[in-house]
């Protein structure tokens, strides 16, 4: 009797979150630890509006993940070159969307046609483990697919290493990063077919 109430009260509760959320595709959900909210991660096209947001994203991952697995001196080189005018976004050849929570940017990735190479997905820490990430990476899978790519590859830094593997992809080999500062991060590069 109670795994048959267990069983109810679940199906009750995934049944309330469907019709809260529908089954948009590019709608994310989950529970932040200790509260009962439930965010939306919603992804779309970055704009020219989202610049400054992108760079403050892009900045405070670097900072705050990146610490874990480099030296002061290396994450203040892959930091530098974070400048609001710097990112494609009207590039043809990329796809480059913004992941939102509560009409805030919360994340963002990119993704170059012409080689196949998902070359950022950058989470704001305020957002970490919530599925940002994965929903990011997943929308850039689906544009490569889309694009007619049925391969995909990235450079990963060493903390994001365990995020790509659970995420499906296979590491390749290690590789050097030079930053603008000509600073050297090792990598590990990373394919998965689609």
């Amino acid at each position: 009797m109670r795994r048959r109430r267990v069983a109810i009260s679940v199906t009750v509760a995934v049944y309330r979150l469907l019709l809260t959320f529908g089954t948009n595709p590019h709608a994310r959900f989950c529970l932040f630890p200790g509260t009962n909210r439930v965010p939306m991660v919603t992804i779309r096209p970055a704009t020219d509006g989202d610049r400054e947001a992108i760079a403050r994203v892009h900045v405070a991952a670097i900072y705050e993940q990146g610490s874990a697995a480099y030296e002061h001196e290396q994450v203040d080189a892959w930091a530098a070159d974070c400048e609001p005018e710097g990112y494609p976004l009207a590039d043809d050849d990329v796809t480059f969307v913004v992941a939102t929570v509560d009409g805030t940017v919360a994340g963002f990735g990119m993704l170059a046609h012409d080689d196949g190479e998902v070359t950022a997905v950058y989470v704001d820490p305020e957002h970490a483990r919530a599925g940002v990430g994965s929903t990011l990476l997943e929308s850039l899978e689906t544009a490569a697919r889309e694009a007619g790519l049925d391969r995909l590859t990235l450079r990963a830094s060493n903390n994001a290493i365990g995020f790509y593997e659970k995420q499906g992809w296979s590491a390749v080999t290690c590789v050097e990063h030079e930053t603008t500062g000509g600073v050297i991060l090792e990598c590990t590069q990373f394919e998965k077919r689609l």
